[in-house]
């Protein structure tokens, strides 16, 4: 990880640098410290960690998030409610999602993919060697959570 000093220096070296991602947790604190720190030399400060922190992120100055991309459809539902002022639908939605946003830290590229695979996109879940696929156990626990998510799904 990028000290702030750091990545305040590569901003000013580097005037093609037009937005930062930060996922050093805790991210909210580190998004702040950049919005602080960077000011309008960017523009604009993501956060990342898969969406976890996103109203911490949001309310210390993140313009949005970069998560994955097996839920694209619910973060484009989730930030036009946060961005339109509708906190209880926003929070709603973050709700059903955070159930799989833990799975995901935990269980990273796995994970993903079997979402993916389970919305159509990807014909398998295989992954490379190292990685460890998700065990029966897990498959159940996506399972449960599911429904949770699909009723928010956009084909």
């Amino acid at each position: 990880a990028l000290a702030l000093a750091e990545i305040v220096a590569l901003v000013e070296a580097l005037p093609l640098i037009e937005v930062v991602k930060e996922e050093t947790v805790p991210s909210p604190q580190k998004v702040a410290q950049l919005v602080a720190a960077l000011g309008d030399r960017v523009r604009g400060v993501f956060g990342g960690q898969g969406g976890v922190a996103f109203f911490n992120e949001m309310a210390a100055g993140a313009v949005g998030t970069m998560p994955a991309s097996q839920f694209s459809d619910l973060y484009v539902q989730l930030w036009a409610h946060h961005s339109a002022g509708r906190a209880t639908e926003a929070r709603a939605l973050f709700g059903d999602m955070l159930p799989a946003l833990m799975m995901e830290l935990g269980y990273g590229i796995p994970f993903k993919k079997e979402c993916l695979r389970r919305r159509g996109v990807l014909p398998n879940a295989r992954v490379r060697v190292g990685q460890p696929a998700l065990e029966p156990r897990d498959h159940a626990e996506l399972d449960a959570l599911w429904p949770g998510l699909a009723g928010h799904f956009r084909e």
